[in-house]
């Protein structure tokens, strides 16, 4: 037998297996060895790459949600909450999340109650591999080893329950705890109950999306906001000594986020640059994470006249719209280059590609992040003494450009696609200057 065939069976053989991506090898690796933050780390490196790969997309949500739940029961004001509780009350938020999220979430088909629930027998799985859960809520654990094996195997029986109310959820969380106390896991049912209730509001969150979660009593639900000035800006200069005609002056606007004041702030800048001479502007949303949807909106609004900025669909009244400019506003009508990265996301995405679609703007860089969706934090009106109430941070509309193209999952694709940020800066001044002098007719541009 010739070598030849050998070979052709060799690769018919290995044709469907391909080469694991080597850090894909090493977010496993972490994974097994329970180092949830490291390998979600890698998981969105992966992501970067490939935002399509299913196993990256569920691999960087397992390790999300694993890690938050690690951190939640290390948390000292989480487990002095839980102290607080009644079982009442905490029944009362597992129940008011099932609303809240059946309700609000913006894919519907993801959060009936059957599938809520599930996602919250999957959570109490998760905290039963945890040994800070176990001591803190299941004393017996420990010593009974036997039970809790037996425990979880009831626990896996209740995967194929039919759940299809919230009255029935509540009654299965109540169930659970019971057998718990009866397997000899703790002495008290009452506070099992209180540690299920919470792990199972937990879990009908943190499954859905990297964006939503469960804010767990004791906790800060705010969105995380930095200090300071959200917007630098500049006047650019770069070889302009053979332009005909003069010095074209063009500046440079670098938005870091988009917060309360950031509208405000890149009209300060362009009514500053404007009095140096400047005729043409860089916007810079490289790095910028997004923030508040309404403030890219009305930056928007500073360079386009009317028309769609962006889509939103949702099932609330207030987040199924479209955003729309008025007719006739003073807007900068200069020539304008974006600048983006795969860090550029969310409202930063709605921006860029707002700009691109309508014709307003070339983008340039790298294809965006891809996070297009909003999320608002919903506050559970279950008295907690003196303590913040638990929330949760949800999900309840998906952006789409105003060709109507999401953002989700595929971001803003650049004009002109350049790897370095250098390159794409000075290719953004070469832009720049063509358009403020534009080559005679007949002659190369």
């Amino acid at each position: 037998m010739s070598v030849t065939p050998i070979i052709l069976a060799a690769a018919f053989l290995f044709a469907d297996k391909p080469v694991q991506h080597p850090v894909f090898l090493q977010a496993q690796e972490l994974e097994k060895n329970r180092h949830w933050l490291d390998a979600c780390h890698c998981y969105e490196d992966l992501l970067r790459e490939n935002k399509t790969r299913s196993e990256y997309c569920e691999g960087y949500q397992r390790c999300l949600r694993r890690n938050r739940l690690a951190r939640r029961h290390k948390d000292t004001a989480y487990q002095q909450a839980l102290a607080k509780l009644t079982p009442s009350q905490a029944l009362d938020i597992y129940e008011q999340t099932l609303t809240t999220v059946s309700t609000a979430y913006v894919d519907w088909h993801r959060a009936d109650i059957a599938s809520l629930f599930q996602q919250g027998v999957r959570e109490l799985h998760f905290a039963l591999e945890e040994l800070v859960f176990l001591r803190a809520h299941l004393s017996g654990a420990e010593t009974n080893p036997e039970a809790l094996r037996l425990f979880r195997e009831r626990l896996y029986q209740w995967q194929s329950r039919k759940i299809s109310t919230r009255a029935e959820a509540r009654d299965a969380v109540w169930i659970l705890s019971r057998e718990a106390q009866q397997a000899g896991l703790a002495s008290k049912q009452s506070a099992i109950l209180i540690a299920f209730a919470l792990e199972f509001a937990c879990g009908c969150c943190n499954a859905l999306d990297e964006y939503t979660f469960f804010v767990a009593p004791g906790l800060e639900p705010a969105f995380p906001h930095e200090p300071g000035s959200s917007v630098r800006y500049e006047m650019v200069s770069g070889n302009l000594s053979n332009v005909r005609g003069g010095e074209p002056l063009f500046a440079l606007i670098v938005i870091r986020r988009f917060q309360e004041s950031t509208a405000q702030e890149v009209r300060e800048a362009l009514f500053n640059l404007r009095t140096k001479g400047a005729k043409g502007f860089i916007l810079d949303l490289r790095g910028n994470p997004g923030g508040l949807l309404d403030v890219a909106v009305q930056v928007a609004e500073l360079f386009i006249s009317e028309g769609v900025i962006v889509y939103t669909r949702g099932h609330i009244k207030d987040y199924d719209n479209i955003g729309r400019v008025a007719r006739g506003n003073q807007v900068c009508l200069s020539p304008l280059i974006v600048l983006v990265d795969g860090e550029t996301a969310s409202a930063a995405e709605v921006l860029a590609g707002a700009l691109k679609d309508r014709g307003r703007a070339c983008v340039i860089g790298r294809p965006t992040f891809g996070k297009g969706s909003v999320q608002i934090v919903v506050p559970l009106d279950i008295p907690l003494l003196n303590m913040t109430s638990a929330a949760i941070r949800l999900t309840v509309a998906k952006l789409f450009s105003p060709r109507k193209q999401p953002y989700s999952g595929h971001g803003v694709t650049p004009d002109r696609e350049v790897l370095s940020g250098d390159d794409a800066l000075e290719i953004a001044k070469s832009r720049l200057r063509r358009l403020l002098n534009p080559a005679p007719t007949g002659l190369p541009n």
